[in-house]
């Protein structure tokens, strides 16, 4: 979590100083992906306990 963190704000410094296109977009779609990521982990983490317990009984994980 906190190497991703790193790694976004960085990559946000970057894209403005890139001056390739074709590397800034690839940047670019890193950056938007490690945000997805990070957007994903915050909504499972939001879900009630016991909803998101019947979820991963239901796909046969253990919940904890």
């Amino acid at each position: 979590e906190v190497a991703e963190r790193r790694e976004r704000i960085t990559l946000a410094r970057l894209i403005a100083t890139i001056e390739d296109e074709d590397e800034r977009r690839r940047a670019a779609a890193r950056l938007a992906l490690l945000e997805l990521r990070r957007e994903a982990a915050g909504t499972a983490a939001r879900l009630p306990a016991a909803y998101r317990g019947a979820l991963l009984q239901k796909f046969g994980r253990a919940s904890g």
